[in-house]
């Protein structure tokens, strides 16, 4: 998803700025100065990640989709491409939400082994291992799909990149006339909430997942009270994500909310009982508690 920064903040125009961007800022540089409070999260933020459209060649193979992850050097990206911001994703959800797992089974950087599924694609298939892979067009999400586009290519694909606005990458998301796409989603909380993105039979089920394992761990972990049993349902249905190589995952995003240093309150009120709020900026952020100090 786009990664604007607001301008127009020092001068007075607003008070509050969130953004997702990577780039020194120069609100970053305000805050060293002292005239601009930051407050930056990854808590319960969502993961970005390249997404596949199952329904059609060539991601309707798992080969393929697992050829694509062996060709992702994630760790070299995370350096070059987040600036080292950013933490590299171990599937959809976030340290400390239901289902986290550290390693939950992604396919491990190879380059060897890429090629090696590259030519048993096409062998099989008699067709080469190609797709036109849609992101957003801002700066930033163009680096990232140029970066991919080398690793990709690297290991004998063929690669097309397609840049498109925010609201036409997600109409097209919800059309059939796309291969792969640069997508944010699934923020933490409770899994189930990912219940619709991944439901076979859902009308936004965008990768067009066919997985009757993948229906059944959602369905067991939505039916499920016990907190234990459930938490090992959403780490299987992790793994089994992990396993079919369903989505590409890269980095939990960071969150940044730059505030005039009057504001108070971004992180919420103590709750009743004396309970913290949450420390994300995304899912649960409460915003009933921001002020002016005075």
């Amino acid at each position: 998803m786009p990664r604007h920064e607001p301008t127009g903040f020092s001068p007075g125009e607003y008070d509050i700025a969130m953004t997702s961007s990577l780039r020194p800022s120069r609100h970053s540089r305000e805050a060293v100065s002292g005239n601009v409070d930051l407050v930056q999260s990854s808590g319960n933020a969502e993961v970005g990640f390249m997404m596949f459209n199952e329904a059609h060649p060539p991601f309707d193979d798992q080969m393929a989709r697992e050829a694509v992850a062996a060709a992702l050097d994630r760790d070299t990206y995370t350096q070059v491409v987040a600036l080292g911001l950013l933490d590299t994703a171990s599937g959809p959800f976030p340290p400390g939400a239901p289902g986290y797992l550290e390693d939950a089974g992604f396919p491990a950087f190879d380059l060897d082994r890429a090629k090696e599924l590259v030519a048993d694609y096409e062998a099989r298939t008699g067709e080469p291992l190609e797709f036109t892979y849609a992101h957003p067009s801002d700066e930033e999400n163009l680096r990232s799909a140029q970066f991919l586009q080398g690793q990709l290519t690297a290991a004998g694909m063929e690669v097309h990149l397609r840049a498109l606005d925010q609201a036409t990458l997600i109409k097209t998301a919800l059309g059939d006339d796309w291969d792969a796409m640069a997508f944010r989603n699934f923020p933490g909380g409770f899994p189930d909430g990912n219940y619709v993105w991944w439901y076979s039979t859902s009308p936004v089920n965008l990768g067009r997942i066919k997985d009757p394992e993948i229906d059944a761990l959602l369905d067991a972990g939505r039916s499920e009270l016990d907190r234990k049993a459930s938490e090992d349902i959403y780490e299987n249905l992790n793994r089994r994500l992990a396993e079919q190589v369903h989505f590409a995952w890269l980095n939990w995003t960071l969150w940044t909310i730059a505030t005039q240093p009057d504001i108070r309150g971004i992180r919420g009120v103590t709750l009743p009982g004396g309970k913290q709020p949450t420390k994300g900026l995304v899912t649960g952020h409460a915003t009933s508690g921001i002020h002016l100090a005075g």
